[in-house]
């Protein structure tokens, strides 16, 4: 348990340990920002977990930003109405 605790200490804000049923360690990666719905993934280990994390903050920092259950209530024809509209008049001809 100590050692548990002592790696709990070391993770960054954002990342819990979860222990399974099967005591099974799995780190869960919480991205949370204001105005933003709260994204949650589960992974093998720490690393990973981390790097979703900077992963999710770079998108939003880059504006590409878009939360998978955003995306999954777009249709595809809303998706290509959007481009026609947005996209295609960017490229000229």
């Amino acid at each position: 348990m100590k050692q548990l605790e002592a790696l709990k200490k070391r993770l960054p804000p954002g990342i819990d340990i979860r222990i399974n049923s099967k005591n099974v360690i799995t780190f869960r990666a919480r991205f949370r920002r204001t105005g933003h719905p709260d994204l949650m993934k589960t992974f093998a280990d720490a690393k990973a977990a981390k790097g979703w994390l900077n992963e999710q903050q770079r998108n939003l920092d880059l504006g590409i930003y878009l939360p998978n259950a955003l995306a999954s209530k777009k249709t595809f024809a809303e998706a290509v109405t959007r481009y026609y509209k947005e996209e295609l008049p960017k490229k000229g001809n």
